[in-house]
């Protein structure tokens, strides 16, 4: 992948590869889990399952990642796509986590991690996907 010529602002060392930014994605939706499971586990010494939904979205999206296509758009888009998803159903449960004071501040703190991440991680793939040489 090349730096398109619309685009003379944007340095290649903002135009890593997708697999990358997917990569780092999943490892912090993964690190995100193992947080709020052992937070959890500690605060209610309680054995929960939701933390581990990140996770297997994480793990989810690490799958797609390797496999071997020749038509690798399909995959970056899908992943797109699952990104998007979760970042709206994120961003949504953490505007309902922030204002609540009864929620501890692990909560908000992940929730606004994972949201973030979200929308960091799916604007860069729309510039690579978008705005690269055909």
């Amino acid at each position: 992948m090349s730096i398109s010529p619309h685009l003379p602002f944007l340095s290649k060392y903002i135009l890593i590869k997708m697999k990358r930014i997917i990569n780092i994605y999943s490892i912090i939706l993964i690190l995100c889990s193992v947080i709020s499971f052992i937070g959890h586990y500690f605060q209610f010494q309680v054995i929960r399952m939701t933390p581990w939904i990140p996770a297997s979205i994480g793990l989810l999206l690490l799958l797609i990642n390797t496999l071997k296509t020749k038509n690798t758009k399909v995959i970056h888009l899908f992943s797109m796509c699952l990104i998007l998803g979760f970042g709206i159903l994120v961003t949504s449960m953490c505007f309902f986590f922030l204002p609540d004071e009864s929620q501890p501040i692990r909560k908000k703190i992940i929730f606004s991690m994972m949201s973030l991440s979200s929308w960091i991680s799916l604007n860069f793939l729309i510039l690579i996907f978008f705005f690269r040489k055909k």
